[in-house]
């Protein structure tokens, strides 16, 4: 097989103020390859320690999906669409310059299960 890699994620629900050094450790000897990034919020700290997140996801070769809340989609039942906010848009453009260029992102989460026919 060589060279060949499988990558490997994991949904979980852990805040950003419980990510430990021991956290992105676990994952890495799990063989966790694109992690979901702990929950955070648009504030200065939090995208601070989301840095922090991402540069020890980088140096463990792991890329992470980012939870962030300016790009989430918002919910809706199975029948019914959910329009997005009117300012979706710049929210994600925003969220996208804040980390997008961090070798530790792979992408960021939208939404879980979109409705049918989507």
């Amino acid at each position: 097989m060589g060279d060949q890699r499988f990558d490997f994620g994991f949904w979980h629900s852990l805040d950003i103020e419980d990510c430990t050094e021991r956290s992105l450790d676990d994952w890495a000897e799990a063989g966790i390859t694109v992690p979901q990034s702990p929950r955070y919020q648009d504030t200065p700290a939090h995208k601070g320690k989301l840095r922090w997140v991402l540069d020890a996801c980088a140096e463990r070769g792991m890329e992470a999906i980012l939870l962030d809340p300016r790009t989430r989609v918002p919910g809706g039942d199975w029948d019914n669409r959910t329009p997005l906010p009117d300012d979706y848009r710049e929210r994600a453009e925003e969220a996208v310059r804040d980390f997008a260029d961090h070798p530790g992102v792979r992408g960021y989460y939208l939404r879980d299960e979109p409705p049918k026919g989507v």
